[in-house]
């Protein structure tokens, strides 16, 4: 073959494998479509919650003025004529359940006048009971930042069976902020020793928070020094009287310690009287004060009892009879 015809032939197969080429890759292409575009998510607009504030309670039933005249009115030590001594003389009896503390812990250099109970009176009208207590003082701030308590010892055995705290009661009006009522519902306060010392606690104290009555019980600040407490008739079952004690303290006023002489050993607690030079100063058990037990609505027994009681209504000594003891309660 010639160089030309040659020439020729590879022109033209070389034209045929591109047009053969081109009609290929036509057909492969002709079943492809191009890709949708991915649909980007738009954001999902958050739903708009209001903001409320705590549901407020409204109340059914709220505590009246105090009556004219007191059931009840006991007094309690002052021990702040003793402050700088660092000591407590009276009152501070661990063993008996009795505490006299408004003190801090190990140095004792530093006294609490608004955790100091000076006197406690019970009032009372047809639906409730008015538990007031007199402080020695506000703190330097002028509040009463504590916990202060009264508790009921409903079938005068010596253990307490209901305990009312108010915690850094304001003045105005009555107010169940801070309010709680505490039960015993096992009878297991105060350990096997009722109102004697008898460690380690083996119980859970005032176990039940009675919450099914917003109005069981109120509070308020009165003057500069008042605690007021009411808490209704109705949380006693029918009881018509009982002993009560009054508390004032901090943390350790805790209603699943009680009875605090069980909870806390002697040891641990310290003591206030130097009198007691194995156990003083004060250690665990600190800021913290309560009263002895007096009686409403029955005649004064049963353990805890303060001494030397005279109820308003006793009528005076038979001639020749001695005379009463004085008594510790305030007519």
């Amino acid at each position: 073959m010639k160089q030309e015809d040659m020439n020729k032939h590879f022109s033209f197969s070389a034209i045929v494998m591109m047009v053969c080429g081109l009609l290929i890759l036509s057909a492969c292409n002709a079943g492809v479509s191009a890709p949708e575009p991915t649909a980007v998510p738009q954001p999902t607009a958050e739903p708009v919650i209001p903001v409320t504030g705590p549901e407020e309670i409204q109340h059914k039933s709220i505590p009246a003025e105090l009556p004219a005249e007191d059931s009840l009115s006991f007094g309690d030590q002052d021990t702040s004529d003793y402050a700088d001594k660092k000591v407590a003389p009276d009152g501070d009896r661990f063993l008996k359940d009795l505490f006299e503390r408004p003190f801090n812990a190990n140095t004792m250099d530093t006294y609490y006048p608004d955790l100091d109970i000076q006197q406690v009176s019970i009032y009372e009208d047809g639906e409730w009971y008015y538990g007031v207590i007199q402080m020695k003082g506000a703190d330097e701030s002028g509040a009463f930042p504590g916990t202060y308590g009264l508790e009921l010892d409903l079938n005068l055995d010596g253990r307490g069976d209901l305990l009312t705290l108010a915690s850094a009661p304001v003045a105005g009006e009555w107010s169940s902020t801070g309010v709680q009522v505490y039960k015993d519902s096992n009878g297991d306060v105060g350990n096997k020793q009722i109102l004697a010392s008898d460690p380690p606690q083996t119980g859970d104290g005032y176990d039940l928070l009675v919450a099914d009555d917003p109005d069981a019980a109120f509070s308020r600040l009165v003057g500069e020094n008042i605690i007021q407490i009411a808490f209704k008739k109705s949380l006693l079952a029918g009881d018509d009287g009982f002993m009560v004690a009054a508390w004032a303290g901090m943390e350790n006023l805790n209603p699943a310690w009680f009875d605090l002489d069980d909870h806390f050993t002697h040891d641990e607690a310290g003591a206030a009287d130097p009198g007691f030079p194995l156990y003083y100063p004060i250690k665990a058990l600190e800021k913290i004060d309560n009263t002895c037990r007096m009686p409403v609505g029955r005649a004064a027994s049963g353990p805890g009892l303060c001494p030397s009681y005279i109820p308003k209504d006793a009528p005076p000594p038979a001639p020749g009879a001695p005379p009463p003891p004085p008594p510790v309660i305030f007519l």
